[in-house]
């Protein structure tokens, strides 16, 4: 059986793509000129630190009702929820300026900040939800990673083109906001026509019997919940209802369609990758149980930390030993863009992993995991170079630091498709897309806003003078028990198994495209 994927899948990644870039621009406006901030507003650095800060704080509360939405009700719904909140925090942001007097004029400028930080949730936790429903195994990881890099570039965007438009110059910060106002509403006209729940054509409901295939089950795990899945509009939601469904368990191609807004196939075209609809109580359930997916959790939670650690002080803590903020921005924009070449290597590498011997089944043993195999060496990679990083952040070594960082940079945006990626596969039947990569990006902002508050505050210690520069060891010392629990992982492709049962179904069996009866237009 062929796998079609959705002729719609592009336009829809080049707008959540800029919706992401806008959401990160909008995070990083301040961070590559926070002591010039600190002036107009005349508040405390570590108050301008907060800009940054809320929307890690802000993420984990959010993220369990973004989850729900994007899972329950569909991706239109969660993304029109995130653009709007976006594009409403930019302008907000940008009208406080209007205001006479720093106190209010801050007030209302933070309240922007928070608006736009309530919509991360909604956009970060809707990309691997994209790739799998709208996009095949052979471009998936490298959709996902076009979705994710979108937001550090906005954030290296904003490092470079923010400290440019201000210049040292606090009067100049307005126009920085009104910038970034301008790109978060960029996507506003765009995303009601390409955020759609049904496009042209017919949706197709089917579902293939593993059974009737030939394939054995204990190849596939079903979390419970899991095995009463299916694409029929009218099938049971609720755990007493699934007890009175079939007990032959069903796979579906495209199993995250469901009557509360899962997004249906196009053209009666079969799509594999959706992780079966599973009740949202039952799918955290599962993950909760998950040993190997929480210690991808961990893991990944660390790597996002350290950062966004690293976005947020580096103007900070290369201030501390005589570099300025141009200089800071140059190290995260370059950090960022050689950031975006591995992320796109990893992804190509992960696509066609099966060109290689090492990543295909043999009569010796499993194949290994590609997503796996890259997160855990671009993961070590990432660290050795922090920690040359770190051994350096002193005076007048700055091509070290930038070149230290355009390493660091390679290796650490690897981690990310390749990641949120694997859990998808690591969480296939026992959760949604969205709650799996919610409970990622939530430990990451965890982690964030932990590292980034010790920083500040080693930062403004008594004694802070004798130690300036040297918080930077904070983040490839907490990089090591991350690279400690991405090696420790036993990594189970169910969603790779699923994949290549399915595509051994014959043409005209039960589940196949010729077999399915397609909906009228």
């Amino acid at each position: 059986m062929s796998i079609h994927p959705s002729p719609i899948r592009w336009p829809y990644v080049v707008v959540f793509a800029f919706l992401n870039l806008s959401n990160a621009w909008i995070w990083s406006t301040y961070a590559g000129a926070s002591p010039t901030s600190a002036l107009y507003y005349q508040m405390k650095e570590s108050a301008i630190t907060w800009f940054s800060l809320v929307f890690m704080a802000v993420y984990v509360p959010v993220a369990i009702l973004s989850s729900w939405i994007l899972d329950g009700y569909g991706l239109r719904t969660g993304l029109l929820i995130g653009t709007l909140l976006n594009a409403t925090g930019g302008a907000v942001r940008y009208l406080s300026t209007l205001i006479d007097g720093t106190s209010g004029r801050f007030g209302l400028a933070f309240a922007g900040q928070v608006l736009a930080a309530v919509a991360q949730p909604f956009i970060l936790n809707a990309a691997p939800k994209i790739a799998n429903v709208y996009f095949g195994p052979s471009e998936r990881t490298l959709a996902d990673a076009v979705m994710n890099l979108a937001n550090p570039i906005g954030a290296a965007l904003a490092l470079v083109v923010g400290p440019m438009l201000i210049d040292s110059k606090p009067d100049n910060v307005p126009s920085a906001l009104l910038v970034s106002m301008i790109v978060a509403l960029l996507p506003v006209p765009f995303a009601p026509f390409v955020f759609r729940k049904r496009m042209n054509g017919a949706g197709s409901v089917a579902s293939v019997n593993l059974r009737e295939t030939g394939a054995r089950l204990g190849d596939v795990p079903l979390s419970p919940g899991a095995a009463s899945s299916s694409t029929d509009p009218n099938a049971p939601s609720t755990p007493a209802e699934s007890s009175l469904a079939s007990p032959t368990p069903m796979l579906s191609p495209h199993a995250s369609a469901s009557a509360k807004g899962g997004e249906p196939p196009v053209g009666g075209e079969v799509l594999v990758g959706a992780s079966p609809q599973i009740p949202f109580r039952q799918a955290a359930r599962n993950l909760l149980r998950n040993t190997e997916y929480l210690k991808l959790v961990g893991a990944f939670g660390i790597a996002i930390g350290i950062f966004n650690t690293f976005v947020s002080e580096i103007s900070f803590i290369t201030g501390e030993v005589g570099y300025s903020e141009d200089e800071a921005g140059y190290l995260g924009f370059g950090a960022i863009i050689c950031g975006i070449f591995g992320s796109l290597v990893a992804a190509i590498l992960v696509d066609r992993s099966q060109k290689f011997k090492i990543f295909r089944e043999s009569s010796t043993g499993a194949a290994q995991s590609p997503h796996a195999f890259v997160f855990k060496w671009a993961y070590t990679f990432a660290l050795v170079a922090l920690i040359g990083f770190a051994a350096c952040t002193r005076r007048n070594l700055l091509a070290l630091l930038v070149i230290w960082s355009c390493v660091f940079g390679f290796g650490a945006f690897a981690v990310l498709p390749t990641a949120l990626e694997l859990a998808v596969d690591m969480t296939y039947t026992d959760a949604g897309e969205a709650i799996g990569t919610g409970g990622m990006w939530a430990a990451g902002q965890l982690a964030g806003l932990v590292m980034a508050v010790v920083t500040d505050g080693i930062r403004n210690a008594v004694g802070a003078p004798d130690i300036a520069g040297k918080e930077v060891w904070i983040m490839p010392a907490v990089g090591v028990l991350g690279v400690t629990l991405a090696w420790s992982m036993n990594v189970e492709m169910k969603r790779v198994k699923v994949e290549r049962l399915l595509a051994d179904v014959p043409e005209g069996a039960e589940g196949s495209p010729t077999s399915i009866n397609h909906a009228e237009k």
